[in-house]
């Protein structure tokens, strides 16, 4: 399968007492089934989420709601607070936590892939720094983790894919791979160097996520609302990646699985 929703739809944060809640909806499994889509399972983006009690409601939910409605899922990993190349060991023991959780729900769905935020921060992490501690964390994590499931590193606020290429090269390992976010991507460089930017790093990027937007902020827009050329970065990236896998992350799943439909990217 090619084309997944995100669950991203799904969720709606509101603040109670103080605190952020959150309360669940199920719009995105049936939109995927009738689409003939997979999805991918936003839901412990939200850390916490991993952690009992609150996983036993969570799972319970996505078990009933949603894997009966598709056979193929795969799941993004939390992300708030974890950087993987984190200075205090501390930091990295709480990546270890929220990454090695993510992992086992991952293998419990069937997830093939796993998407996992970088974690470089500008202006704190030097792009060399970054590399040079990501790739033996992430050596570490591999040799410790078990199952067919592939971790995607996600770009956020690089500027280019040089140091995900750098990590992915000298990983050197098949269940390390890319995410190519081209929304992220459209507002941290310009329209053009997206492209060279998804050449280069091409061999390595096993999954995209697509959204839109005008340029200046990440806002998810459908993908035909916005000002990347949708239809010439789907057909460019197919040509470069013609095995990689592709997430709509917007909140109008039935929009964009419509636009992608009558476009002829999905099958039917």
């Amino acid at each position: 399968m090619r084309f997944y929703l995100s669950t991203m739809a799904d969720l709606v944060m509101f603040e109670g007492n103080g605190e952020w809640k959150m309360e669940y909806q199920n719009l995105t499994a049936p939109v995927a089934a009738a689409y003939g889509m997979g999805i991918e399972l936003a839901e412990y983006c939200v850390s916490d989420n991993l952690d009992e009690p609150k996983f036993a409601g969570v799972d319970a939910q996505i078990r009933s709601e949603r894997l009966p409605l598709v056979a193929e899922r795969v799941l993004h990993a939390p992300y708030n607070e974890l950087f993987p190349s984190a200075i205090d060991p501390k930091a990295r023991e709480l990546c270890d936590l929220r990454y090695g959780q993510a992992w086992e729900a991952a293998i419990a769905y069937g997830a093939k892939k796993m998407v996992v935020h970088s974690g470089w921060v500008p202006m704190i992490y030097y792009p060399s720094y970054f590399a040079e501690q990501s790739i033996p964390y992430w050596r570490r994590f591999l040799d410790e983790h078990s199952g067919e499931c592939v971790i995607c590193l996600e770009n956020i606020m690089e500027k280019d894919g040089e140091t995900l290429l750098e990590i992915a090269q000298k990983l050197d390992d098949p269940r390390f791979r890319l995410t190519f976010d081209v929304g992220h991507a459209h507002v941290t460089t310009d329209g053009e160097a997206i492209y060279g930017w998804l050449r280069r790093c091409a061999p390595f990027i096993s999954h995209f996520h697509i959204h839109n937007n005008m340029g200046e902020l990440d806002t998810h827009d459908p993908l035909d609302k916005g000002s990347i050329d949708m239809r010439r970065f789907l057909d460019t990236a197919i040509e470069l990646c013609p095995e990689a896998s592709f997430t709509v992350e917007c909140m109008e799943s039935e929009i964009c699985a419509a636009w992608l439909k009558s476009n002829s990217y999905l099958e039917g």
